[in-house]
């Protein structure tokens, strides 16, 4: 064993404040900028999980004057029949609905996309498989699934493909699991066909009602952003022309980068923790370096009975270099592993029980602070405690109230005799 990782370890074990206060301070910072910049990178830097995210777009109408609006359904059916320069065009409409279950219902959000929108996005399922366009005709009763609902409702569950979604809509079939990190629209759990519903359906089916939706449009590998936008332009002029909306006439197009919308809401809020977690490194290096002079300092004296003795300056400098070099891995190895944890975590979800359940005993306190919901585990143990507490207070509120009549007749006794002797001292004083 080299001399200087017998010196690290035997240090560690006879004088662990050193080698523990060393360790433990870049564990803490390391684990803080691993996750930091884990989280930065796949939410900032790299591009979107989405196949070919950086050719996709979202598409609205526009004027000269910049303003911007939603198209209406059949502008987009237009659009998807004759866009130049583009892939696809796909329109998204969202809705609320209701998951019925074995045991309760639950609020979901529907994402509802015309012919083709799966691939438009670029969604690649983890599970099961993109619909196909037989299956998205009018009756088709297929559905895509978000993965937070496939863990939540199935337990993550292989047998979940294929099984019926039971929607207040109606009942659809699971065919794909949809990634958390391609989950886009990001407020949808469900994905369905448009086109049933669009074949029914009044707002739709006007082309002057531009109701909340979305409209995708991918930019052809042999194209360009600008000349996809020319060519839908000229068509949007055409549609104007032929359509004249009463609402005003807008007779142009603008596309804007959904990578831009997605990460430029993101970069700000994760901007600022960065920043914290890079600051929070350097003081940690710099206590470390502390930490090492001290320690320096303390061992002079050994060092100079070794350099005495014949022991080589070289060596004494490897020896302090390969210690340092232990506490240093040592710290890295804990990092990664709280790192790990905690990306865990904050993908999935799955905070400690400790973290989402408060005790009985606190449950009082967090209902009557800032109204926050607690978790379901909490919520059923306030009712059970709730509960207990009414019937204890029905078992003895009979006896307690006699109890406390009881002692209030004495007290008022012995104060009837205080004052009676009271004033037959003062009768006496004055005869």
């Amino acid at each position: 064993m080299p001399d200087g990782l017998y010196r690290a370890l035997r240090t560690l074990v006879r004088r662990p404040i050193y080698p523990i206060g060393v360790i433990a301070t870049l564990a803490l910072a390391l684990t803080s900028v691993v996750t930091m910049l884990t989280i930065a990178d796949r939410v900032i830097w790299r591009p979107l999980p989405m196949t070919g995210s950086e050719r996709l777009f979202t598409v609205f109408e526009s004027d000269s004057l910049g303003a911007l609006r939603l198209p209406s359904f059949p502008t987009v059916r237009d659009w998807i029949a004759d866009a130049q320069g583009f892939d696809g065009v796909a329109f998204v409409r969202g809705q609320s609905d209701q998951l019925r279950g074995n045991e309760r219902t639950e609020r979901v959000v529907v994402a509802m996309g015309s012919p083709g929108f799966a691939s438009v996005l670029g969604l690649r399922p983890i599970a099961g498989r993109i619909y196909v366009a037989p299956e998205e005709g009018e009756g088709g009763g297929v559905a895509l699934i978000s993965e937070t609902l496939w863990r939540r409702v199935y337990g993550g569950r292989a047998d979940a493909i294929g099984a019926t979604l039971r929607l207040k809509s109606g009942e659809r079939t699971i065919t794909g699991v949809v990634p958390i990190t391609q989950r886009y629209p990001q407020w949808a759990d469900v994905w369905i066909p448009l086109a049933p519903i669009a074949a029914t359906s009044i707002q739709l089916q006007n082309r002057f009602l531009h109701v909340d939706s979305r409209t995708y449009g991918r930019v052809a590998a042999a194209s360009t952003a600008d000349v996809a936008r020319a060519n839908l332009a000229r068509l949007q002029r055409t549609l104007a022309y032929a359509y004249p909306d009463p609402g005003g006439t807008l007779s142009g197009v603008t596309l804007q980068s959904v990578r831009d919308e997605v990460v430029g809401a993101a970069s700000r809020p994760i901007g600022a923790p960065l920043g914290a977690v890079l600051f929070l490194l350097a003081l940690a290096i710099a206590n470390v370096t502390n930490l090492t002079l001290l320690r320096v300092v303390s061992a002079c004296r050994e060092y100079s009975i070794r350099s005495a003795l014949g022991a080589p300056r070289r060596r004494l400098v490897s020896g302090l270099l390969v210690e340092s070099q232990t506490f240093a891995a040592l710290a890295g190895v804990i990092a990664l592993g709280c790192s790990a944890w905690l990306l865990s975590v904050i993908r999935t979800g799955r905070f400690p029980r400790v973290l989402c359940e408060p005790s009985a005993a606190h449950v009082g306190c967090a209902n009557r602070g800032s109204g926050a919901r607690l978790c379901p585990g909490s919520e059923r143990a306030a009712a059970a405690a709730l509960q207990h507490r009414i019937r204890r207070v029905r078992r003895g509120g009979g006896a307690a109230a006699g109890a406390g009549s009881m002692v209030h007749a004495r007290r008022h006794r012995r104060q009837e005799q205080r004052s009676g002797g009271q004033r037959r001292h003062g009768e006496a004083s004055l005869a």
